[in-house]
């Protein structure tokens, strides 16, 4: 009886670390709508207002409004399919874990315009749940290297390390900023999302996570991830 309340317990803890995950993606994907697609959204209905206002005093103008407006709803539809592909869970059976990393690095190379090199070769025998978390943790890792290092080059380095899967990625970045590096020391909810559910990944992995990061020199993450 003590042994299965035991094992309630962990199946709980689990559980309830998966959720919080999940609300973390939530607010991270709400923050990142409203600072992009809801804004330019909001600047389109100015551009077409405007348009509308120059239609009868200057029908140039006001074709040249509306080009800058289709061009924008172009890229809002861009950003709304990279959000899509972000949310949608990856079928493993067509592409293997190995085959969905790769092809994240081909959407991540063509997004930001960066060449990330990859080092991949380990045994994809985990179940259905843990690569989808392993999936995800190697996706923080490079999208915030991506977005947040300003760096055009990104390694990425997977192998299997005696019983457990070894990840690292490392850019030649802005580095972290000190403000957050002082908000993770502290345990302060205020560092970055991505970073923060990265590693509540890694800790329902079971896993360590390692990140050496020096400003203006870059930023190295290192993941080891029991089997």
């Amino acid at each position: 009886v003590y042994m299965k309340s035991t094992l309630d317990k962990e199946n709980l803890q689990a559980q309830s670390e998966w959720f919080k995950n999940q609300e973390m993606d939530r607010k991270r994907i709400a923050n990142e709508l409203h600072d992009t697609s809801i804004q330019d959204l909001t600047h389109i209905i100015h551009q077409i207002e405007l348009a509308g206002f120059y239609i009868d005093i200057d029908a140039t103008k006001a074709k040249l409004e509306l080009a800058s407006v289709n061009d924008e709803i172009r890229k809002i539809i861009k950003d709304i399919r990279n959000t899509i592909f972000d949310l949608r869970p990856m079928s493993f059976d067509d592409l293997g874990l190995t085959g969905a990393i790769e092809n994240l690095i081909d959407v991540l190379n063509n997004r930001f315009v960066i060449d990330i090199q990859a080092d991949i070769n380990f045994s994809d025998d985990f179940d259905e749940l843990r690569k989808l978390e392993i999936y995800r943790v190697i996706q923080e890792c490079l999208t915030n290297s991506a977005k947040h290092a300003n760096e055009k080059k990104i390694t990425l380095t997977i192998y299997d390390k005696k019983n457990e899967l070894y990840i690292c990625t490392s850019d030649d970045g802005i580095g972290i900023p000190e403000q957050e590096k002082e908000n993770e020391s502290k345990n302060d909810k205020k560092i970055h999302y991505g970073l923060q559910i990265m590693k509540e990944r890694v800790s329902i992995l079971n896993g360590r996570c390692y990140i050496n990061s020096i400003k203006n020199e870059g930023t190295k993450i290192e993941i080891i991830i029991p089997r």
